[in-house]
């Protein structure tokens, strides 16, 4: 007659029967702070090197700090969505971005690291043709960073995948 949380971690390593541990919340907290430690100081990291590239920009107006910075707010997205961090710390109880953050991140973080690869080789002046790919890379990272808005994960995959290995 008395209530009990469980909190379930099941850990598949292929076809065979998943293991089950059962955890205490306690238990729980302090078996994971560690990781969480390591990723919370890698979020940090991050927060500091785009404050620190956007002010560059701001005082140098260098377009590839400010190309670097998307980079690095896309990927810090992509790799909070998928850590479970932020949809604890930072946007909470917000299903459909949940669900979508984590390609949204990686696949916005293609359009600007291959403009920033252009724009750091100078590849307008000294390779047309391979900087006209480039571009086309760029565009269409874009088309599916705003695709993977709208569609399930596994078809953003899909999509994402030969795009990211063309880049």
């Amino acid at each position: 007659g008395r209530r009990a949380t469980f909190l379930v971690r099941v850990v598949a390593s292929g076809p065979a029967t998943p293991k089950v541990t059962l955890w205490q919340p306690a238990p729980l907290a302090d078996s994971s702070l560690g990781v969480s430690l390591f990723l919370c100081l890698y979020f940090g990291l991050a927060g500091g090197m785009v404050l620190f590239n956007f002010l560059l920009w701001i005082s140098v107006k260098d377009r590839g700090y400010l190309l670097y910075v998307g980079c690095v707010v896309c990927t810090s997205t992509a790799f909070a969505a998928q850590s479970g961090l932020a949809s604890q710390y930072a946007w909470g109880e917000w299903p459909w971005w949940n669900s979508h953050a984590m390609y949204f991140g990686f696949a916005g973080a293609l359009p600007f690291s291959t403009l920033l690869t252009r724009d750091f080789l100078k590849t307008r002046e000294r390779l047309p043709l391979a900087d006209k790919s480039l571009l086309a890379i760029a565009w269409m990272g874009g088309a599916v960073a705003v695709a993977v808005s709208v569609i399930p994960g596994n078809i953003a995959t899909l999509i994402q995948v030969p795009l990211a290995l063309a880049s």
